[in-house]
């Protein structure tokens, strides 16, 4: 590569296309050598003593850079397309470019193929060069392109310093709370049995919701676990709501009366005790696993029991909870374990729309689409 403040020389490849061509050529080689290009041109010579292939060769040889100004007569004699006999010139030194090519392993730093605007095209570039960078050489920003190349400047952009790899993006963390007011294995050991609707005549009492439960002592573990969550004063109230009571109704028509209950855990009531607590917790950026447990109700002929026992929840805005066991065909109560609450929701199977509700039963929602289509 040349060094900047030399005078780069650059011996000029052309054919002799027409007069005007060739003053087009002239005018070019004049303009690199006004601005300090050793341009090297056949019309600067008269008659060379070695002969004009002698000559050629040896400015091939000694200049820094090769300029080919290519047209659609410079690529036929460089492509050995042209009529025998004609262009001997031209093609004598298109055979020594390919040789320079050919001893330089294909490796080009020498040879540059330029056009002229409204003459030539990338099509005119013989095809050895077809890959290296060209330049349109009677366009002023053309020509400054290709003369800062010869004077071995660079033109590119400027290239900053390599920077630091960028770091991969941290895994969203969710802090996941295990936590549930249901114990599989002692509710599996306690089996749920059904429900006790209890109300008092005339509405004197809150009306009372009894989990009927088949083994005694698994229900008792189901009880004292609950007054240990559930339970922080003497007042018997679920004061956050934690443990989450819905009826789903089922009927699949006006003499269905099917519904089951769905037991779990309320998020939003742990999450304000937790906050009570001094526990910080993002509703959203936290993952909770509930557990909820489902039981379901036949239509049954005697209906007025839990109709009985919404209409007193509906004007008192609360019940009670308790935990029941059947000893010997009789219903009993745990008389030392008394919930309070006011929350009761009460849903429809048709607004339960897929596997992820918390309400799911899904036997009973393949029920209710089917009964729907019909």
């Amino acid at each position: 590569m040349v060094q900047k403040n030399e005078n780069p020389v650059a011996f000029i490849s052309y054919t002799h296309d027409s007069e005007d061509h060739q003053n087009q050529v002239l005018e070019f080689a004049n303009k690199l050598r006004s601005e300090g290009i050793d341009a090297v041109l056949d019309q600067y010579e008269e008659s060379p003593k070695e002969g004009w292939p002698r000559w050629m060769d040896r400015q091939i040889h000694n200049a820094d850079y090769v300029i080919m100004i290519c047209t659609p007569i410079y690529f036929k004699r460089v492509m050995g397309q042209e009529m025998p006999g004609r262009g001997l010139g031209g093609i004598w030194e298109s055979n020594l470019i390919y040789q320079h090519l050919y001893n330089e392993g294909g490796v080009n730093h020498k040879f540059i193929p330029v056009l002229f605007e409204g003459i030539s095209s990338y099509n005119d570039i013989p095809s050895p060069l077809q890959g290296a960078t060209h330049y349109v050489g009677n366009t002023d920003s053309g020509f400054d392109k290709l003369y800062w190349r010869l004077r071995g400047v660079s033109t590119s952009a400027q290239k900053p310093e390599l920077g630091k790899l960028r770091p991969m993006k941290e895994k969203e963390r969710k802090t996941m709370f295990l936590t549930s007011l249901i114990d599989i294995k002692t509710w599996d050991d306690a089996k749920w049995k059904g429900c006790a609707y209890l109300v008092t005549h005339g509405g004197s009492e809150i009306p009372i919701l009894g989990l009927i439960f088949e083994n005694k002592q698994a229900a008792k573990v189901i009880l004292e676990q609950w007054k240990d969550a559930l339970i922080h004063d003497q007042s018997h109230l679920d004061f956050y709501e934690e443990l989450r009571i819905v009826l789903v109704n089922t009927n699949f028509g006006e003499d269905d009366d099917g519904y089951f209950v769905s037991i779990g855990t309320n998020p939003e009531g742990l999450i304000k005790r937790y906050k009570d607590f001094g526990v910080k917790v993002d509703y959203k950026e936290s993952l909770f696993m509930l557990i909820s447990r489902i039981h379901h109700f036949m239509p049954s002929a005697d209906k007025m029991p839990k109709k009985m026992f919404l209409s007193q929840y509906h004007k008192k805005n609360k019940y009670a909870l308790q935990i029941g066991y059947i000893e010997q065909g009789k219903l009993r109560l745990f008389k030392d374990f008394f919930l309070e609450k006011t929350k009761l929701e009460e849903r429809h199977i048709s607004e339960i729309c897929g596997e992820d509700d918390e309400d799911i039963d899904v036997a009973i929602l393949e029920r209710y689409k089917e009964y729907k289509k019909s």
